[in-house]
């Protein structure tokens, strides 16, 4: 019998399984021949980029050419020590590499000099630098509380790895010229990347390859050696080096999935799982690509799971079902380009067609996670540049991840008309974790109307011990209860109980046991929540989403309190009734001993107001003198039908 990892996966070396029997030195190609993109001298290649993307460079390009560069001083850098403040520093600092990967793109498609000098000044910025670690990750100046980084110290974060991916895929395509235009350059690279990256993975075990009893890994892990692997292949000098990073790189993701859950969901939330899900697409295409396909991982059961996750997780349009932190509210522009190759090469059209129909116009190569490792492949798909946009695949009636603790439900299967829940269950111990085990998110006619707020602008407290005082993080800002004035406590060992499921073409239903969701304080026994879809049939003409919530209390005098969020105007004038009347949809309730309150909450934030607008409100509806047993019921449905 094969062991047991979290949540039930198993544990086991699933990718190491699959190297040959002769070894990673027979099948890698030798230090510096990888070519997974054409090079510059293939113009054929290049000048056929679709017009759209090509001119969208080049006019980013003329515009940012000849203008100062963006520059990293000391106290851009020691203001996260000092207030807490990360967009100082990483405003720049992202800034001076979407540059980069700016006129790398416009040099490549149009040409011109100007573009291949504008380069060589960018990296050799980067190369000046003295750490490629942001504030926010660089441990050894948060232990010591110094504020700097020591340069003698290289810390290898996500964007340390990102930066040595970069430098990697721009000499692949720009390697020869750079040479030519810039030798010291040239040679500067691959000191930088192997000192700073390259050399500090092979000697130190790093806290997010997992192993060695640390914790599951999470987004880190895959995302850092998915651009280790293309900064080995690419400037690893002596023989043995790329094989024992490589070798290195597939125990980390071994690790990674073996602590992921066994039905692939993505539990820090659908917006990290770009780099998680995406990420380990990107290890494994890589590693099969290096060794002409002798090093094929893609069989693994889990990955199906994995690459569907989107799928699972996707209400309508742009919204998605936000749960952990990420947004509501997002596309993700060529990055889905890797979501589409993961559908291809496991042979999902469900999968493909999602990734075509969430496909935009490159407008915006300066986001932090686009990187040329996803750009470029994208550029040069002429099959993923065709104009033909087929019909999204929405999922089935009902999706259910009982390792992960999500379940999603459609009033149409097939449509985004009507009603849609999800519900959650898991742990408050998770990775990216907000306090919201037992919420769900109810959407209508595509859009979402009682909503997970998701996660504001990053900052010093939001990874710290401080986090849950942040008001997106608390259970009472969810779609939860609050008992005897209690919420729900951060940890794995504040986690959903009992879940059961009951899906069939009428209903798709989750419960769970909440007790031990919250601190002992609360006074909870039993707290059973069951969130149901039921569609509408026979003399049911529609649909409805039931919450009920059915309890046992240390007898007192209890106080409970039920919190719904939304991004709409809520009238609360009718006793029983919570009517959204632009929306044309209702929430009825008991009123009996029950008040009705609504707070609006202002809304500034960088991440928040584009999702959800200047405000949002929480609605109360509150029992002063709740039995010790007791249910409570919110039914949910469209104002034209009966309640």
């Amino acid at each position: 019998m094969q062991p047991q990892g979290r949540d039930g996966g198993k544990a086991y070396a699933q990718i190491r399984r699959f190297i040959p029997a002769g070894g990673l030195s027979a099948i890698l190609p030798e230090p510096g021949t990888w070519q997974p993109v054409p090079a510059y001298a293939d113009r054929a290649a290049w000048t056929g980029v679709r017009e759209a993307a090509r001119e969208w460079a080049l006019a980013r390009a003329a515009a940012l050419r000849g203008t100062a560069w963006p520059q990293l001083l000391a106290h851009h850098y020691g203001r996260f020590r000092v207030d807490g403040n990360r967009r100082a520093y990483e405003g720049l600092y992202f800034g001076r590499r979407s540059r980069i990967v700016t006129h790398v793109l416009a040099a490549l498609v149009g040409g011109a000099d100007a573009d291949l000098q504008e380069v060589i000044d960018g990296l050799w910025l980067v190369c000046e630098e003295s750490s490629w670690c942001i504030p926010a990750h660089e441990r050894n100046a948060l232990a010591e509380d110094v504020g700097l980084p020591d340069p003698r110290r290289p810390f290898i974060d996500l964007f340390a790895a990102d930066t040595a991916g970069m430098i990697a895929w721009t000499q692949v395509v720009l390697g020869d010229d750079l040479a030519a235009a810039s030798p010291p350059l040239a040679r500067r690279l691959p000191d930088e990347v192997r000192r700073r990256i390259l050399d500090p993975f092979r000697t130190r075990h790093w806290h997010w390859q997992g192993g060695d009893g640390l914790p599951a890994p999470n987004n880190w892990n895959p995302w850092i050696h998915s651009n280790i692997l293309s900064a080995a292949l690419v400037f690893e000098r002596d023989h043995a080096d790329p094989y024992e990073t490589v070798n290195r790189t597939v125990s980390g993701l071994d690790h990674f999935l073996d602590g992921y859950p066994a039905d692939g969901g993505c539990d820090e939330g659908v917006g990290y799982w770009w780099k998680a899900g995406a990420s380990l697409f990107d290890c494994l295409e890589i590693l099969r690509d290096a060794t002409g396909g002798r090093f094929d991982a893609f069989d693994i059961p889990v990955l199906r799971g994995i690459a569907r996750y989107p799928l699972v997780a996707h209400i309508a349009g742009t919204w998605k079902v936000n749960f952990g932190d990420g947004s509501a509210l997002g596309t993700q522009g060529e990055n889905v380009h890797a979501l589409y190759r993961f559908g291809q090469r496991l042979g999902d059209e469900d999968i493909v067609r999602h990734a075509r129909s969430e496909r935009i116009p490159l407008d915006d190569a300066s986001a932090p996670n686009m990187s040329p490792m996803r750009l470029f492949p994208a550029l040069l798909d002429g099959g993923w540049a065709s104009t033909e946009e087929p019909a999204e695949p929405y999922l089935s009636a009902a999706e259910y991840l009982p390792d992960t603790g999500v379940l999603t439900a459609r009033e149409h299967p097939g449509s985004t008309d009507g009603l849609y829940l999800a519900a959650k269950g898991g742990h408050n111990g998770e990775s990216h974790n907000h306090n919201d085990v037992g919420t769900f998110t109810v959407a209508f006619d595509g859009r979402p109307l009682l909503i997970d707020i998701g996660v504001g602008e990053y900052t010093r407290k939001t990874f710290s011990p401080q986090r849950y005082e942040i008001w997106t993080m608390r259970s009472t800002y969810h779609n939860l209860p609050e008992i005897n004035g209690v919420e729900q406590a951060p940890g794995r060992e504040y986690r959903a109980g009992a879940a059961t499921a009951a899906i069939d073409d009428s209903r798709a239903g989750y419960g769970l046991d909440l007790a031990a969701a919250y601190p002992q304080e609360a006074g909870v026994e039993h707290w059973r929540r069951t969130s149901t879809l039921h569609r509408g049939h026979g003399s049911e003409s529609h649909g409805r989403i039931v919450i009920t919530d059915e309890w046992s209390l240390r007898p007192s005098a209890n106080t409970l309190s039920w919190s719904l969020m939304t991004a709409d105007p809520v009238d609360i004038s009718v006793p029983g009734r919570l009517a959204w009347p632009e929306r044309g949809f209702v929430v009825d309730y008991d009123p009996g001993g029950t008040e009705v309150d609504v707070e609006e909450i202002p809304v500034d934030d960088i991440r928040l107001t584009p999702v959800w607008g200047k405000r949002v409100w929480r609605i109360r509806l509150t029992s002063e003198h709740a039995p010790s047993r007791g249910t409570f019921t919110l039914t949910m449905h469209a104002a034209d039908s009966a309640g």
